[in-house]
């Protein structure tokens, strides 16, 4: 097996990679127009790249899926790593929080009691232009559902020998389904 393998910048362009990395990778290829991928290559170059778009990418099915089952334990190390950092930031700033939240509760409440009054007086001069509205909108509908009622029912009677084809081909299959589930979560 090739321990190197060449990455070709129209390759990579082909997959319409997001310019920032793309650019970047093109800086590596030189005047060639291609990366020897190597091992050491890509560990030299690991927190430059967008790895998970170049697995999604330039990975056929098979090396995706070794790929990924290589790196699933890597994954659940580094969102544990993530999930303790964010404990540890939220523990750490706690304190700053509270004061923060303190230090502008007053503000809020008088910009409520400030603010109260406006909003009343908005509710109530907008009142009668929305019932208005929702008035015109009522009649409105009731007319529309009046011009369209023959509309509907003469698609409802067109689709109706495909719906009824595709409850027949859905039922058999959904009780096929019910029949085998041997989950124990059932009534």
């Amino acid at each position: 097996m090739s321990k190197s393998r060449r990455l070709y910048a129209s390759t990579v362009k082909e997959k319409k990679p997001c310019e920032e990395q793309y650019q970047l990778f093109l800086k590596y290829c030189g005047d060639k127009g291609y990366v020897t991928i190597t091992v050491d290559w890509c560990r030299s170059h690991a927190s430059e790249f967008d790895w998970y778009w170049a697995a999604r990418n330039l990975l056929n099915k098979p090396a995706w899926e070794a790929y990924y089952a290589t790196i699933a334990s890597a994954w659940v190390a580094y969102k544990a790593a993530i999930e303790s950092a964010r404990e540890a930031f939220e523990a750490a700033t706690a304190q700053a929080w509270e004061a923060y939240k303190a230090a502008t509760a007053p503000a809020l409440e008088a910009y409520k009691a400030a603010t109260s009054q406006a909003w009343e007086a908005f509710d109530a001069a907008r009142a009668p232009a929305w019932e208005a509205y929702l008035a015109a909108r009522a009649q409105a509908g009731e007319a529309f559902d009046a011009a369209t009622v023959q509309a509907w029912e003469a698609f409802d009677a067109a689709i109706a020998p495909a719906r009824e084809a595709f409850y027949a081909a859905i039922a058999p299959a959904w009780a096929r389904a019910y029949i085998s589930d041997t989950g124990e979560n059932h009534e």
